[in-house]
């Protein structure tokens, strides 16, 4: 077994070299991220969507974040390499949608992210795209979301985490509830019907109460936006996964293989199970209830119905219902 760290397109093709013996010596690592050639995609045998990164890291230091440790420094490509490559890469493939995988895809946007929606925009309208990683809400003003509308995003996802001021906080202040209700506003301007937006919310950070988690969900909800839960995973490096090891919550010399939050949940017991599980089925209900137009948001109501079914969470009647996460 072998750990690359860091990007590893070079240092792999000098693992190979050296493990081969007889494999050509890699050429030195390019000078910029924009030397390097595009993803090979052509090597898949089918294709419903291609990926593209226009940067690389990201300069946030959220407490729950490795993105800084594993990436490496904050770089951006040049616009036009970029749509370059989106348009070569969907007309020899033959695709339709690509999905941004940035992590930091609106900062410097003038320079950056601008230049690349005004030329995307230019083009015929034939291309879908996507943006599965949040977008920083503070950043989508007036002229962001125009621009995402006419170059063709179909799916906009929006960062916000968290309503609680201390989690905000932790995150560097990178967003606030007034930011998301601002980015939510532009883009329902720009033409995007309100229930087609998403906003992040996490659950299941070292010592975060579950109240905070239902108040983000009902003040995401109360703007009219679907809301998708995060599941906090402990990475080793960041500032959460020491306050997991500190409050007892998890082993420090857990197998990596555990910070995977679908195999290792990070809250372990039957109550946090079914704790969590009605948290998502009420998520469910209110992204329901954005889908056909019916706001269920009253503040009162909901936080007393949320309340009494998550005490209720870890009775029978859920398992007797055969759901699952």
């Amino acid at each position: 077994d072998y750990l690359i760290p860091g990007p590893g397109e070079i240092r792999i093709a000098q693992l190979l070299s050296d493990i081969l013996k007889n494999a050509p010596s890699p050429d030195p690592l390019p000078a910029t991220i924009d030397d390097f050639p595009p993803p090979a995609f052509d090597l898949y045998r089918h294709l419903d969507y291609l990926v593209v990164m226009t940067s690389r890291g990201c300069p946030y230091r959220c407490t729950f974040c490795a993105t800084h440790k594993i990436s490496g420094k904050f770089v951006q490509r040049q616009p036009k390499q970029v749509v370059e490559e989106i348009l070569e890469q969907t007309r020899r493939l033959g695709v339709r949608d690509v999905a941004f995988y940035d992590d930091a895809l609106l900062l410097n946007k003038e320079r950056h992210i601008i230049p690349v929606l005004r030329q995307l925009a230019e083009e015929p309208g034939t291309l879908r795209f996507h943006t599965p990683n949040g977008l920083h809400a503070r950043e989508v003003n007036e002229e962001i979301a125009e621009l995402f509308f006419r170059s063709g995003f179909k799916t906009i996802r929006l960062s916000f985490e968290s309503v609680s001021p201390q989690r905000q906080k932790d995150m560097k202040n990178k967003v606030s509830p007034s930011d998301l209700e601002r980015a939510v506003s532009n883009l329902e301007k720009a033409g995007y019907p309100r229930k087609l937006l998403e906003a992040y919310v996490l659950m299941g950070l070292p010592g975060q109460p579950l109240e905070e988690v239902y108040h983000s969900i009902l003040f995401v909800h109360s703007l009219g936006v679907k809301v998708r839960l995060a599941s906090f995973s402990p990475i080793p490096g960041t500032v959460d996964y020491q306050r997991a090891i500190q409050a007892g919550l998890f082993p420090p010399d857990a197998d990596p293989l555990f910070t995977n939050k679908s195999i290792y949940p990070l809250f372990r017991t039957t109550e946090s199970y079914w704790k969590f599980h009605a948290v998502r089925q009420f998520v469910n209900m209110l992204n329901e209830g954005v889908n056909r137009g019916v706001s269920l948001f009253s503040p009162r109501e909901l936080f007393s119905a949320l309340n009494k079914m998550i005490d209720s969470g870890s009775s029978s009647s859920f398992k007797n219902k055969g759901t699952h996460i």
